[in-house]
């Protein structure tokens, strides 16, 4: 899969899209480069319905080590809107560590709903040369694409890797691993009988002002973890789910947003 570029508010997509935005692209070394006109809050235009609803136009696509936007419309009237898009601003600018908002007019997008896929299996973005979701079966982990050129906005796409391994998208670091989105997967995928999925090194999710529901910024991996008291994940540490199931009692599973994705965090 080519890289993506990624400037404040826009994803690029690979060459094979490029005619369906309404501006140019350009093409080195296998980078994608797409120059769109943005409207007057600096967002790209409208964006790009892909394979029957994953929306993946205008901004949304969160980096691993810069660039983590606000708000954020997800993927809807088709597709599993698992993709988060056209991100309404930035995160304290640059996914840098401040949580706060910065966009003065969000753009809030479609409410992020709950996902309970197979066992094992983990969604991991949308594959833009396959023009598919890519979804990682079991035995393997998602690797959220980390910085080739963040000056210039340039990250690697998502791809698979054996679970429990790095990831090397790219070869010298910054990607994230997703080992689960339930506590399912990390059983499925031969941890410890009782692991939790769990967040780690990201903000505490919080309430996106004027939009109703919550989102987390940052993040170092989505790892299957042994429960602490009470069947927890580590303090600090935010717990993924897709249901009731997989929160320990008191919580409740919330849809929320975090990075390209609509996940469940235990709250």
């Amino acid at each position: 899969m080519s890289a993506h570029r990624r400037p404040l508010l826009l994803v690029a997509l690979s060459t094979s899209l490029c005619g369906l935005w309404a501006g140019a692209c350009t093409t080195t070394n296998n980078i994608t480069t797409i120059e769109t006109a943005t409207d007057g809050g600096g967002d790209a235009t409208q964006g790009i319905d892909a394979n029957g609803g994953n929306d993946t136009g205008g901004g949304g696509f969160d980096s691993t080590t810069g660039g983590d936007t606000g708000a954020g419309d997800d993927a809807s009237g088709g597709g599993d809107g698992h993709v988060v898009k056209n991100d309404g601003g930035s995160d304290g600018g640059a996914d840098t560590g401040s949580a706060g908002d910065s966009a003065s007019a969000v753009e809030c997008g479609a409410l992020p709903t709950l996902h309970q896929d197979e066992a094992g299996t983990i969604f991991c973005g949308f594959d833009f040369d396959a023009g598919v979701n890519l979804v990682c079966p079991v035995g393997q982990e998602c690797c959220l694409g980390g910085a080739i050129d963040l000056d210039a906005g340039v990250f690697a796409p998502q791809s698979c890797a054996t679970f429990g391994t790095a990831c090397t998208n790219p070869p010298d670091g910054g990607a994230i691993a997703i080992e689960c989105g339930q506590n399912a997967d990390c059983t499925a995928n031969g941890t410890p009988a009782g692991a939790v999925c769990c967040l780690q090194g990201a903000t505490a999710p919080a309430v996106v002002p004027g939009c109703g529901y919550y989102r987390a910024s940052l993040g170092t991996a989505i790892a299957c973890e042994a429960p602490q008291t009470g069947g927890t994940c580590a303090a600090g540490e935010v717990q993924i789910c897709s249901s009731n199931v997989d929160c320990p009692s008191g919580k409740t599973c919330t849809p929320t947003k975090w990075k390209i994705f609509q996940v469940g965090f235990c709250l």
